[in-house]
């Protein structure tokens, strides 16, 4: 009904509509959970730094982190910049904190200067040695809990692993922001990731149950339910009456789960999905090649943009 789809989240069936030859924005699965990628922050070590929150702006997130590669924490430890990794949402993130698109809906648009901007910013951190490359994957996680770190990004599916490192790093009562991705003005941003379920052809009777069950999952009750049980956010706006510590299996997680829903229904924050294409995983790693090339390997942005945005389109057209 009108009234139901009044009552989901605004943009986020689009997250789910495909673009790509032969359609033309139909919507093809339902879309009934998200995560969304943050900034986790140890407010510990800002602190001990001389802030009080997370950066807000490009310029401030720079200074924090070249702050931070240049302390060293109250029992020695040698505490470094920003962990980059080679994961490619983070790297969009960025793209999209500067303004931009990695996609315009027909091709990728890698050499675009929001590209440029985010592979310059990853180039310049490393080499000043305000930023470093996790030892292993999800290492940044303990290095953010010990105060090796200030921040890292994270999916919001993640928070249970975000605060056990710190809960296992011996914090009773862990000292952790969410916040968005630092950026530019006008432009924060936060980007969302959409599993969702498809109907496949079946008999009359088991389509209809189907979609019965489709539009169960669209009840506040059953959003709120789906929510509590597993982590993710559901898209049924007027469920978040409904969520407390106590409806949630994890109830230590509610504050951030909290936290970051209040990103999502902020008027003046952006929401950012990837594109919905075949080549978007292909394209992916190419994206986890060029963040590798411009930082360990030393190599120079604007030929690693172009090979990417050449690689990629060629992906897409493959």
């Amino acid at each position: 009904s009108e009234d139901q789809q009044g009552d989901l989240l605004p943009g986020f069936l689009a997250a789910n509509e495909q673009t790509a030859a032969p359609f033309s924005g139909e919507l093809l699965v339902w879309p009934h959970q998200f995560s969304a990628q943050v900034m986790v922050s140890n407010l510990e070590l800002l602190n001990a730094l001389g802030y009080d929150a997370p950066p807000a702006s490009i310029d401030e997130f720079r200074e924090i982190v070249c702050a931070s590669a240049e302390y060293t924490g109250p029992n020695g430890e040698d505490v470094q910049g920003y962990p980059i990794t080679t994961d490619a949402s983070a790297f969009e993130s960025f793209v999209a904190s500067y303004g931009g698109a990695i996609f315009d809906g027909t091709q990728y648009q890698f050499t675009s200067e929001p590209v440029i901007q985010a592979l310059t910013l990853y180039k310049e951190l490393y080499d000043a040695g305000c930023a470093y490359i996790p030892a292993e994957r999800f290492s940044e996680q303990t290095d953010l809990a010990l105060g090796l770190t200030p921040f890292n990004a994270t999916s919001t599916a993640g928070f249970t692993f975000v605060r056990q490192a710190f809960v296992d790093a011996g914090h009773e009562d862990p000292q952790i922001g969410v916040s968005t991705f630092p950026h530019t003005e006008g432009n924060e941003i936060i980007q969302v990731f959409v599993p969702s379920i498809i109907m496949v052809p079946s008999t009359p009777e088991q389509q209809l149950a189907s979609w019965i069950f489709l539009k169960f999952l669209t009840e506040p009750e059953s959003g709120a339910q789906w929510s509590g049980g597993t982590g993710y956010f559901n898209p049924v706006v007027s469920s978040g009456a409904m969520l407390t510590a106590d409806t949630f299996a994890n109830a230590a997680i509610f504050p951030y789960f909290e936290a970051a829903r209040s990103i999502l229904n902020s008027p003046d924050i952006h929401v950012y999905n990837g594109p919905q294409v075949v080549s978007y995983g292909t394209v992916r790693g190419l994206v986890s090649e060029a963040i590798a090339a411009v930082t360990s390997n030393g190599q120079d942005v604007m030929e690693v943009a172009e090979k990417l945005n050449e690689d990629a389109n060629a992906a897409n057209s493959g």
